[in-house]
C-alpha cells in the first residue's frame, strides 16, 4: 500500500521553498513574509497569539511589494 501523505518529503519541500524565497528576497525580507503569513494562518496564528501574547501583530506602516501587503512583525518578534 502506497503512503498518500509523505511527512518527510512536505518537510523537504516546504525547505527548499523558503531557502528560495530568502534568496530571491533575502533573509529578513523573507522572515517577515514568512511571519506574516504565521499570524494569518488560522491554526498558527491562534498558536502564535497564544504563545506570544505580548507581540504587536503587525506595525502601521504596511508596505506593498508585488501586489502583497507586508506587514511588519512587532518589536519582539521571535524571528528577528
Amino acid at each position: 500500500m502506497k503512503k498518500e501523505f509523505d511527512c518527510v518529503e512536505m518537510k523537504r519541500q516546504i525547505q527548499a521553498e523558503h531557502r528560495r524565497e530568502a534568496m530571491e528576497l533575502g533573509e529578513e525580507e523573507a522572515a517577515r513574509r514568512q511571519w506574516e503569513r504565521v499570524w494569518a494562518d488560522p491554526l498558527l496564528g491562534k498558536i502564535a497569539r497564544e504563545r506570544w501574547p505580548e507581540l504587536r501583530r503587525v506595525d502601521q506602516n504596511p508596505r506593498e511589494i508585488d501586489g502583497e501587503t507586508i506587514r511588519e512583525p512587532g518589536p519582539a518578534c521571535p524571528l528577528r
